[in-house]
């Protein structure tokens, strides 16, 4: 049986919602990273970050992601646009108001 081939397409957040994507990389405990790429409803770049990590599995590099974009959202974008957290979707994106 062929495998069937299954596009995935990035989806903008809804208007004036911030979408976060994240990601870890693991090749050993050495060579390791995360970073994180912050865009708005009209798909525009907000912001992002990328940093080497030494961490002992991928789960590690990939939570050290999801934690970074975390303190992102609500120390640095929120000082710099006075921007308040004010939905918290475990499952995905949190609306950010401005």
């Amino acid at each position: 049986m062929a495998h069937k081939f299954i596009p995935v397409v990035w989806e903008a957040p809804p208007l004036g919602w911030v979408k976060v994507n994240t990601d870890g990389s693991f090749v050993d405990s050495t060579r390791a990273g995360y970073g994180g790429v912050f865009r708005n409803s009209m798909s525009l770049f907000i912001g992002g970050f990328s940093y080497n990590a030494m961490v002992p599995s991928a789960i590690d590099a990939e939570l050290l992601a999801i934690i970074e974009a975390i303190n992102v959202a609500l120390f640095i974008v929120g000082l710099i646009f006075g921007w308040k957290l004010t939905h918290y979707w475990p499952y995905g994106t949190s609306k950010i108001r401005s």
